[in-house]
């Protein structure tokens, strides 16, 4: 007969406990969700629990049956439902990138615009043109240059006077001739090169945007840009077609027309043969298709430019006459006109080069 130890249940032991029942879930904010009353379309919060149960609307005391929660859409659901910036759908962003594309568009539009005005506009010469000669050390340089250039006109005046006088010997007369025109053609030569350091840093601080000039030519000449070979270089280039054409009208009879003829062609010649030469940098090239063919680009800009210059050149060639068949003091007029013109000029192909560069 078994024994009554073998049948009975085994004692308990607190080193092997019994198993918990598994813990219930809290309830948090998170589980709380909202139903619809079906009478005053009040919003009811309820929790996952009350499913399937009838509770009471709080503002028209109608029973209301409470429906299962909606269900979350995961993170990654979440991201493929979220409209794309680029995406044609009709949302926010949609709008959002289609306006602000039409607003690209239109100040595209504006801005073509007011450069296609301002390229059209003189106020471009304008406005603050004369603001260089505000600074006393343009005022300076000018004057320096009227002086310079004015003894020399005097010198060749002298020349002319000495050669038509009769009172003094021949040989006497055309010695000291000779000596004061070769003192004259010196002065005219180192005035050349000094008016065009003073041209270069004109038409190079202007083109760069400054209305006052920061790189005045000093004492040192040998400190001076070597990129006024390219003003000498223009000068001949633009200058000697018209010189040509002077000297064959004087074979034909025409005489005393050089000056005349080289002036007009320097004046056709030299912004594009200058801006040719700046472009390419070097005075080797002064008729390269960068610096030409900006005039069929950009018209307007070189249609008020040559308006502008062919004003200041007559004024100078007036100046230069002026200048040369009279003595002091209307000589010395003459030659200050012809550098107020020659300064005005270099300002001008300043603002023009300026003007391409931006537009």
């Amino acid at each position: 007969m078994p024994s009554s130890a073998a049948t009975a249940p085994p004692a308990f032991s607190p080193a092997a406990p019994a198993p918990a029942a598994p813990a219930k879930p809290r309830e948090s904010y998170d589980d709380v969700y909202g139903i619809t009353c079906q009478v005053c379309q009040a919003r009811l919060h309820v929790r996952p629990p009350q499913v399937g149960t009838t509770i009471q609307c709080p503002d028209c005391y109608s029973p209301v049956v409470v429906s299962p929660p909606p269900k979350r859409k995961t993170p990654t659901q979440l991201t493929k439902a979220a409209p794309s910036a680029e995406s044609p759908v009709g949302g926010p962003t949609a709008m959002q990138t289609a306006a602000q594309k039409m607003l690209d568009k239109a100040r595209a539009e504006l801005e073509k615009e007011e450069a296609d005005e301002r390229e059209r506009s003189p106020d471009r010469f304008i406005e603050g043109y004369f603001d260089f000669l505000a600074d006393p050390r343009a005022i300076v340089r000018m004057v320096i240059l009227a002086v310079w250039f004015a003894l020399a006109m005097l010198l060749l005046h002298a020349v002319l006077e000495m050669q038509i006088s009769e009172d003094a010997p021949a040989i006497l007369s055309e010695a000291a001739s000779l000596m004061i025109a070769l003192l004259a053609g010196l002065l005219l030569l180192t005035f050349s090169i000094a008016a065009a350091a003073f041209a270069w840093a004109l038409v190079k601080d202007t083109s760069e945007g400054l209305r006052r000039i920061e790189h005045w030519p000093g004492v040192n000449f040998l400190a001076w840009d070597r990129d006024l070979r390219f003003i000498i270089s223009a000068g001949l280039v633009a200058a000697l077609p018209g010189v040509l054409v002077g000297i064959v009208l004087g074979l034909i009879g025409l005489t005393g027309t050089v000056v005349y003829t080289a002036a007009f062609t320097f004046g056709v010649l030299f912004p594009p043969v200058l801006l040719s030469m700046h472009v390419t940098r070097s005075a080797l090239a002064p008729f390269s298709d960068d610096g030409w063919s900006c005039i069929a680009q950009h018209p307007e800009p070189w249609k008020l430019t040559y308006l502008m210059t062919s004003v200041m050149i007559i004024v100078a060639l007036f100046g230069f006459v002026t200048s040369l068949l009279h003595g002091f003091p209307l000589g010395s007029a003459g030659a200050a006109l012809v550098i107020v013109c020659m300064t005005l000029y270099f300002r001008t192909l300043g603002r023009l080069f300026c003007h391409i560069a931006q537009v």
